[in-house]
């Protein structure tokens, strides 16, 4: 009867064992799972010195994310950069979908990007360096914004230069990197403004045109 107890013992403990290691595993796979793509893009404006850097995020999973202060659904997308309040009503600050908005219907056939595979935890890194910034400046301006948020999560940081061409060469240089691209278009609707940083973050309708 002791010996039957002993082996019942030792058989439960391999059990318990088994059990931990593939709850750990488990939590491991789940932990390193891809949920989003995020792409670093730069286009080109009207002056040779000008030119605009953002983000848009892509959600590959079957339930919600977060980017920051918006909520995105399953297989959707959402652009996110930052304005001076030249060319947006809201004033300066972080944007949701305006580029989305203003160029995803035809593509971008002169845009330069860099794109990188987010697990949940990079995702939720990123999302909080987004709601964290909401400002905007001639030092701190959209490529500021963009590429201290991708340095985030990147494996390659990214150098920040003051001047946003200079973003777009330095992704040129990158292997890798890629031109032209297709946002989801999002409609008039889903286009917001940030208000407020961090978690005080909330959305306020906007036009995607000022």
């Amino acid at each position: 009867m002791k010996s039957l107890k002993r082996i019942i013992s030792v058989i439960m403990v391999f059990v318990l064992i088994a059990c931990s290691m593939t709850v750990a595993a488990y939590a491991k796979s789940e932990d390193e799972e891809i949920v989003a793509n995020v792409y670093i893009c730069h286009r080109i404006l009207k002056k040779l010195m000008e030119g605009h850097s953002w983000l848009y995020f892509e959600n590959l999973t079957d339930h919600d994310i977060q980017v920051g202060a918006y909520t995105v659904p399953p297989r959707e997308g959402v652009s996110v950069g930052t304005y001076s309040g030249q060319d947006v009503p809201e004033g300066f600050g972080v944007y949701y979908n305006v580029e989305a908005y203003r160029y995803g219907k035809g593509g971008l056939h002169d845009n330069v990007y860099l794109k990188k595979e987010l697990t949940q935890k990079q995702l939720e890194r990123m999302s909080d360096k987004v709601a964290r910034s909401n400002y905007w400046s001639h030092f701190t301006n959209c490529s500021f914004f963009t590429i201290t948020t991708w340095n985030v999560a990147a494996g390659k940081p990214l150098l920040y230069v003051m001047i946003p061409l200079f973003t777009r060469w330095e992704l040129q240089i990158y292997p890798g990197h890629q031109e032209g691209f297709l946002m989801k278009f999002p409609g008039p609707d889903k286009v917001f403004k940030q208000k407020g940083m961090g978690k005080n973050a909330t959305l306020i309708p906007s036009e995607p045109y000022k």
